[in-house]
């Protein structure tokens, strides 16, 4: 959440790395799975909230000119 926060309130995304944020939410999205087959509600509710901000911080990336190495 700091990041998501910091990207936004200073419409900033130096120092970012988008292939690294992207890379964390597709490792993210197989836990998603891994917790949709098993039915396991707590993971399935860490990935999808922890899923959310990562989306926000990569949508903010791209908007506010964070690099991609």
């Amino acid at each position: 959440m700091p990041q998501v926060y910091q990207i936004f309130h200073d419409k900033n995304a130096a120092g970012l790395s988008l292939m690294s944020w992207t890379g964390f939410e597709i490792l993210n999205l197989v836990w998603l799975f891994y917790g949709i087959v098993h039915r396991d509600k707590v993971i399935i509710f860490y990935a999808s909230s922890y899923g959310f901000v990562q989306i926000w911080v990569i949508v903010g990336g791209l908007m506010y000119g964070a690099k991609w190495f």
